[in-house]
């Protein structure tokens, strides 16, 4: 059920995110949003959700959204959320990172940031779309203003879609 609740909440907000950018005039712009389920980095039978929803102009200017992440502390997910400082999208690879507004997970406090890196493969995603997350950085951090890609083994989405544009 909570698999549900997430996709239907994310649809919901990546349609009136992108939806509204394209009615307040500017067509243009890159984008990542989805909504996945994949294996948690080194925890066997631990299942995540990572949730996004980025928004910038074509250059990665201006770059506002929400994440909601999941990371596993004594084998239990725990979220995570915040709000999107930074997005970069390079064809069908974006980072989006941001800082963290709310969490129930230790390395990753109220006020530091997290980053998010997803691989678009088409539709559907699930079997497909690839995705890592990073958390760590300070919420000041230069991570968080670049979006920098990481040189890191990306994992296939079980379940879930990715959908990234770079204009």
């Amino acid at each position: 059920m909570k698999w549900i609740i997430t996709i239907v909440s994310m649809t919901a907000v990546a349609a009136l995110v992108v939806g509204g950018a394209q009615a307040g005039g500017s067509s243009s712009g890159d984008f990542l949003v989805g909504a996945a389920e994949r294996p948690a980095v080194g925890v066997p039978g631990v299942f995540v959700q990572p949730v996004v929803a980025a928004l910038s102009g074509p250059n990665g200017e201006n770059a506002s959204g929400f994440f909601w992440l999941e990371g596993v502390e004594n084998g239990v997910p725990r979220p995570f959320s915040g709000t999107i400082t930074c997005l970069r999208v390079e064809g069908n690879r974006a980072v989006a990172g941001g800082v963290v507004t709310r969490s129930e997970l230790t390395n990753a406090p109220v006020g530091s940031g997290a980053l998010i890196q997803v691989t678009d493969h088409g539709s559907p995603g699930a079997g497909r779309d690839t995705n890592v997350n990073f958390t760590g950085y300070g919420g000041s951090d230069p991570e968080l203003t670049t979006c920098p890609s990481n040189d890191f083994p990306e994992i296939t989405i079980t379940k879930g879609n990715f959908a990234v544009r770079d204009e």
